[in-house]
């Protein structure tokens, strides 16, 4: 019933898992999963601000909401994926220390008389870590 925890896998009664259209004319402009065009088991319109639920085939669910279309509240996105620092090389080493890639910070903690351990740091590949 609506409103319960559950998990629906992958039926193999198709393989509709996932439509996604934006800024077109002439297709449903929005994000659909399992099911097919007008019949998703969650639709979600381009805005996020309605969406429709009915049974699915595909992952053999039943209506997810408590009524067929529904006002979207609160949309929760996510992405998975390594973590990687912005501020890095391509081997995950640091490109600059956290004095110079933040100089107005570092000028904050100078003017407080706080240590900036950092400035000792290795700032480049030629200051490599086997002269340790």
């Amino acid at each position: 019933s609506p409103g319960s925890l559950a998990v629906y896998r992958a039926s193999g009664l198709n393989d509709h898992y996932q439509y996604f259209n934006y800024a077109t004319k002439s297709l449903p402009n929005g994000l659909g999963v399992g099911g097919q065009l007008g019949h998703f088991g969650l639709w979600l319109d381009s805005n996020f601000t309605t969406g429709c639920s009915n049974p699915a085939a595909t992952f053999a669910s039943q209506r997810l909401s408590a009524e067929d279309e529904f006002a979207i509240d609160t949309v929760e996105a996510w992405l998975v994926q390594p973590s990687r620092n912005p501020d890095s090389d391509d081997d995950g080493r640091p490109s600059k220390s956290v004095v110079e890639a933040n100089p107005d910070a570092a000028a904050l903690l100078e003017m407080a008389n706080r240590t900036m351990y950092s400035r000792a740091l290795p700032t480049s590949k030629t200051d490599d870590v086997d002269s340790r």
